[in-house]
């Protein structure tokens, strides 16, 4: 899920011509290479539901717009549940 919402972030950061450096900026970050370590596949950094929401004003959509709409399985495939049957 994580992923999910870096990617969708920078696509739109990206859309808009805007810097890492700038959207961390925007974002209220004091340091200006959030957003880039947030994107780095290496870093531990994510953005959380308060990130979430501030991107959600920078790029003037709803907050739904940058998470999944449905639940992500680890191989993309979601398995219905089904209950199993007891054997006597």
């Amino acid at each position: 899920m994580d992923q999910y919402i870096i990617n969708q972030v920078r696509d739109r950061r990206v859309a808009l011509k805007m810097s890492q450096e700038d959207l961390s900026e925007k974002l209220g970050f004091k340091s200006n290479a959030f957003v880039g370590a947030a994107e780095s596949p290496r870093s531990t950094k994510k953005y959380n539901p308060v990130h979430i929401n501030k991107a959600a004003l920078v790029f003037n959509c709803q907050f739904w717009d940058l998470v999944p709409q449905f639940p992500i399985a680890k191989n993309n495939v979601l398995k219905p549940f089904t209950k199993k049957k007891r054997e006597n």
